[in-house]
C-alpha cells in the first residue's frame, strides 16, 4: 500500500471510483481468455462476486488460492504467471 500512495492519493482514488462505474461493455462480449483469481481468505471481495464475473465471461476461469487473502498475489506470482501462460496456450499445468 505504501507504494500505491508513493506519488499521492489520486491514482488510488481514481481506481476506487472506477470500481463503482459501469464498464461500458457487456461481460459476455469479452472475447479473450480471462482468469479471475481470489484468495480463499479474502475479506475485501466476496467469492460469489468473483465467481459471477468468471461465469459471465465466455472464456472466464475462476481460480481460488487456499489460505490467502486479498493480496495473495504478492506471494504467488510465479504460480499465477505459469497458470496464466498455460491457460492462454490451452494447456494443463501440474504444480
Amino acid at each position: 500500500m505504501k507504494e500505491a500512495h508513493c506519488q499521492g492519493f489520486q491514482g488510488v482514488a481514481q481506481d476506487t471510483g472506477l470500481s463503482f462505474k459501469e464498464p461500458g461493455f457487456q461481460l459476455s462480449q469479452v472475447s479473450v481468455p480471462v482468469s479471475i483469481w481470489q484468495g480463499c481468505a479474502d475479506n475485501l471481495q466476496s467469492r460469489s462476486s468473483s465467481e459471477y464475473l468468471a461465469a459471465c465471461i465466455p472464456s472466464g476461469r475462476f481460480h481460488s488460492v487456499a489460505n490467502r487473502g486479498h493480496f495473495f498475489f504478492v506471494h504467488c506470482m510465479d504460480e499465477i504467471f505459469l497458470r496464466t501462460k498455460c491457460f492462454a496456450l490451452d494447456q494443463r499445468v501440474v504444480i
